[in-house]
């Protein structure tokens, strides 16, 4: 009998060819150390790693390991193994993805990456909860599935004992994704409650307020941000942009100025400057602040909108068919159509744009673009 197992020992080494007696026995003696040689060469792998190539072999081998087949205890150390080189590739590949370059396929592919890899960590037991913030933040992104992102944050903000600073970054972020005023709210309360000297946290909820037009609520939150961090551009662009919204154009002027006295490369504040100086009437101010903008920014279609629309009423009319055309180069946009349209009336040359878009528009019918121009004309 002890020589039957033995050879049974021997052949399950070997692949695991031979099947006999019981299939628990011969599982077992298959899955006993076929692993065993790739979490060695893991282990190495690991301890020297110097970058995400490294990291990638360690993942593999120890993938290979597991499913090859461990013993017990070999098993539960490759699995934490494998967990730890997870969490640490997916968070050396999130140092890579921002919210404004989301849309880029190349770096959508990095967190498909980044969210199999933390999904795959919280498939095992005990999971850091670190996994689901981190899932949580990749899921609330542009693209991502913001159910997905609450249920990781809750499943974050269970945690025992967890720091101050942690569960008020959790909160915020849940705050930011909830669909209930109320709840969204209470979340924001509770953040600011636990780190009251954050005032990013104001911040965020004054946005949040500003957006669902509580806009007396947002300009007492950004006073107090202010008060903490008087010298938050941010928070003085924003309190402009309120302020504005509030119909209060000199207050809010005020605000942008102290913002560009902050942030002179700042674009914003020079586009609302110039907004405002536009519904003001005074057309040459706005150019001025256009221009900046342009100076700053080149080539924005919404800026040279508003410039060609400023030249018009200061009576630039070349100046403004030349902002006209250039947006009309990069985007066929109704508002610049029918801005041209009024240009060209006041040079007197409407009648003949007319004429020469009917004649365009007979010999290509099939240009629907020219019979749109044609019927605004």
């Amino acid at each position: 009998m002890v020589y039957l197992q033995e050879k049974l020992h021997t052949f399950a080494r070997l692949g695991c060819a031979l099947i006999l007696m019981t299939s628990a026995f011969s599982t077992t003696a298959c899955a006993e150390n076929e692993g065993e040689a790739d979490l060695e060469r893991a282990m190495r792998v690991k301890v020297t790693a110097t970058g995400l190539p490294d990291l990638n072999r360690a993942v593999d081998l120890l993938q290979s390991a597991l499913d090859k087949g461990l013993e017990l205890e070999d098993a539960e150390f490759a699995e934490e193994m494998l967990s730890s080189a997870l969490m640490e590739r997916a968070t050396a590949l999130t140092r890579v993805i921002n919210a404004r370059a989301i849309r880029d396929t190349k770096i959508q592919q990095v967190r498909q990456l980044v969210v199999s890899d933390l999904r795959r960590v919280l498939a095992y037991d005990d999971p850091p909860p670190e996994a689901h913030l981190m899932l949580a933040r990749m899921m609330a992104l542009p693209g991502g599935d913001p159910h997905e992102a609450r249920r990781s944050l809750n499943a974050f903000l269970e945690t025992p004992e967890l720091a101050a600073d942690k569960r008020a970054e959790a909160l915020i972020l849940r705050a930011r994704l909830q669909t209930d005023q109320a709840k969204a709210l209470a979340d924001f309360d509770e953040a600011v409650r636990l780190v009251p000297d954050n005032a990013n946290y104001r911040l965020v909820r004054a946005l949040y307020l500003r957006v669902h037009e509580k806009l007396d609520e947002a300009l007492a939150e950004l006073e107090q941000v202010l008060q903490q961090s008087p010298e938050d551009a941010n928070a003085l662009i924003l309190q402009g942009e309120v302020l504005r919204e509030l119909g209060k154009l000199e207050e809010a002027i005020v605000s942008f100025d102290k913002a560009t006295e902050l942030a002179p490369k700042a674009p914003s504040p020079f586009q609302y400057r110039g907004e405002i100086y536009r519904e003001l009437e005074e057309y040459e101010k706005a150019i001025e602040q256009f221009n900046k903008v342009i100076e700053l920014q080149p080539g924005g279609i919404l800026t040279l909108v508003h410039r060609a629309e400023a030249f018009l009423y200061a009576e630039r009319l070349e100046e403004a068919l030349s902002d006209v055309e250039e947006v009309l180069d990069k985007q066929p946009l109704v508002a610049a159509h029918r801005l041209r349209a009024e240009v060209l009336a006041k040079m007197n040359l409407l009648p003949e744009e007319i004429e020469k878009l009917a004649n365009l528009s007979e010999s290509s019918p099939e240009q629907t673009e020219l019979k749109m121009r044609l019927a605004l004309y």
